[in-house]
C-alpha cells in the first residue's frame, strides 16, 4: 500500500533563477521557465513517503507499463523499483479512482525542498547529493547510458544503472525518499 506523510502548511519561495547569486533561488542551472521566483503559501496536504511502485500500479491498474522492468536484462531487480513511462493525465485518472490526488507543482516543489532554500534539499552544493540520491553515475554508464551528466561524476557508483527501489536513499527532512 501507499505510506502518506502529512505535511505542514508553509510558506516557501518557488522558482529558480540564473541572473543573481544574491537572489533567492539562485541556481546557475536554472531555465528561464523556471522562474520568476515568487513566494507561495501552501495548506497541509498528504504526500506518499515513496514513487508509486511498478508492483503498486500493478495491482491498481492490472499491467506494468514500465520500461525497466524486472527480468533478465538485470537493469532492475524487483517490482519495488519505479513506476515509469506513465503520463501525468493517466496518472490523473488512476488516483482518481485508489483515492489520493496528484500534487500540485507548487506542493511538489515545497515537499522536495523539505523547508530548505538552496538546490536540493541536502544543500547549494551538489556533492551531497552523493549517497542522497540515485545519480547518473558509472552505474548508469555501464549500464548502457550516455547522459551528459554522466561525466559530471566520474568516481561516484551508486550501483544503480538506471531506477533503484524506492527506499534505497534516506529520506528528505520531510520524510520523503527519492525527491532530489
Amino acid at each position: 500500500g501507499l505510506v502518506f506523510v502529512l505535511l505542514p502548511r508553509g510558506t516557501f519561495r518557488m522558482g529558480a533563477q540564473s541572473q543573481d547569486p544574491d537572489e533567492p533561488n539562485y541556481s546557475p542551472a536554472a531555465r528561464s521557465n523556471e522562474g520568476p521566483v515568487h513566494q507561495v503559501s501552501v495548506s497541509p496536504f498528504f504526500l506518499s513517503k515513496y514513487e508509486v511502485t511498478q508492483a503498486q500500479w500493478m495491482r491498481f491498474t492490472g499491467s506494468n507499463p514500465s520500461y525497466f522492468q524486472p527480468g533478465p536484462s538485470g537493469r532492475v531487480s524487483s517490482l519495488l523499483h519505479p513506476v515509469e513511462l506513465v503520463s501525468w493525465l493517466t496518472c490523473r485518472e488512476v488516483s482518481a479512482r485508489v483515492g489520493p490526488e496528484l500534487p500540485s507543482e507548487a506542493q511538489w516543489e515545497y515537499a522536495a525542498r523539505a523547508g530548505t532554500t538552496t538546490d536540493w534539499w541536502t544543500g547549494d552544493e551538489r556533492e551531497p547529493l552523493r549517497g542522497a540520491a540515485n545519480l547518473a553515475d558509472q552505474a548508469a554508464r555501464r549500464s548502457g547510458a550516455d547522459w551528459d551528466s554522466i561525466k559530471d561524476w566520474p568516481d561516484v557508483d551508486d550501483g544503480w544503472g538506471v531506477h533503484c527501489p524506492v527506499d534505497r536513499f534516506p529520506a528528505n527532512p520531510f520524510g520523503l525518499h527519492n525527491t532530489a
